[in-house]
């Protein structure tokens, strides 16, 4: 059997192509694997990370061993290069050991954290059957924020997208967007300093963070609790440290107070790695994972304000997210 090599231009490609459907069949396939993980979190070893004998370059080598879902991610650093982290995901047979493909890890790493924020906005899409023009905001410019915006309006096809992106110096790659995506029509660009910021989110029925910011940028106060937005959906993927925060103490306090479970792709890493769930001393009873999800259709995953609720989804980001979605790329192209 021949080993499939898929680089990131090809990644890109195949997936700005795929319809509404075979988006969401990489979405049930990443959620089977985060599935597998909830039932057995051994299934993903601790990464290693190591530098090399001069110390200029750190290599990071996160497995996966599954009788489904088995390989390896691997990821290099060296602030000289100047190619940022750069890395390749191997997917192995999990029955011989034998090399199934390598993929370029860049474009599958932006791919799948958008698929699994959508995961939680996929189990409630129903919410918004009766509305035909959906309000989404993204914070954020680059890789992340383009496959969130493409994923949505994937996902979201039979609607129109009202797409507000808040930046800070650069734009969004709005153009492959609007060509892939034929239901987003105009993209409205606000500042990050904007006073339009808190009117944008009050007026969203999606949201979703990219940034990895020290301080927040979606406040509480932002959420009015007179409104005619019935329910909003928030993903956070960018903070990815203890200090970082992309909203604010308040936001997750009012989880915790009501009792709705924030999801998160892994209580044990999003409570070391989120800052937004650690500062408030969140606790993982008050969590919910994505691979929980369809076995416990009945727990409260949503926050009042007012007459608004919402749901709010943080993911820090696990190595088996990225073999599922390697595996799944390499069965499009063989």
């Amino acid at each position: 059997m021949s080993v499939k090599t898929l680089l990131d231009p090809q990644v890109k490609s195949h997936f700005l192509k795929l319809s509404q459907a075979e988006v969401v069949s990489h979405l049930l396939t990443v959620q089977d694997g985060l599935t597998k993980y909830s039932e057995n979190p051994a299934i993903v070893p601790p990464r290693t990370k190591v530098f090399t004998p001069r110390g200029d370059t750190m290599h990071m080598f996160m497995p996966v061993v599954d009788d489904v879902y088995c390989g390896v991610k691997t990821l290099g650093f060296n602030a000289s290069s100047g190619l940022g982290f750069v890395g390749a995901i191997t997917v192995l047979d999990p029955h011989t050991g034998l090399p199934r493909g390598v993929v370029d890890a860049k474009q599958v790493t932006g791919i799948r954290t958008a698929l699994s924020s959508h995961i939680g906005l996929y189990k409630v899409k129903d919410k918004f059957a009766d509305i035909s023009k959906l309000h989404v905001t993204v914070f954020g410019t680059g890789l992340q924020a383009f496959w969130h915006s493409f994923v949505c309006a994937k996902i979201f096809s039979d609607k129109e997208i009202q797409l507000n992106v808040v930046y800070r110096s650069n734009k969004l790659n709005d153009e492959e967007l609007l060509q892939s995506c034929s239901n987003v029509k105009t993209v409205n660009y606000v500042k990050g300093n904007s006073d339009q910021v808190a009117d944008l989110c009050n007026n969203s029925h999606v949201i979703f963070g990219t940034l990895p910011t020290t301080d927040p940028s979606i406040f509480k106060r932002f959420f009015k609790e007179s409104t005619h937005i019935s329910f909003t959906y928030i993903g956070l993927i960018g903070s990815y440290q203890p200090h970082m925060h992309e909203c604010d103490v308040e936001l997750v306090s009012l989880f915790q107070e009501q009792g709705a479970k924030i999801i998160v792709d892994s209580k044990e890493h999003s409570l070391l790695e989120a800052g937004e769930l650690i500062t408030p001393g969140v606790e993982p009873s008050e969590l919910i994972e994505i691979g929980q999800l369809e076995s416990a259709s009945d727990v409260k995953i949503e926050a009042s304000i007012g007459s608004r609720s919402i749901t709010l989804s943080k993911v820090v980001g696990l190595a088996i997210m990225d073999i599922v979605s390697a595996k799944k790329f390499v069965e499009d192209f063989e």
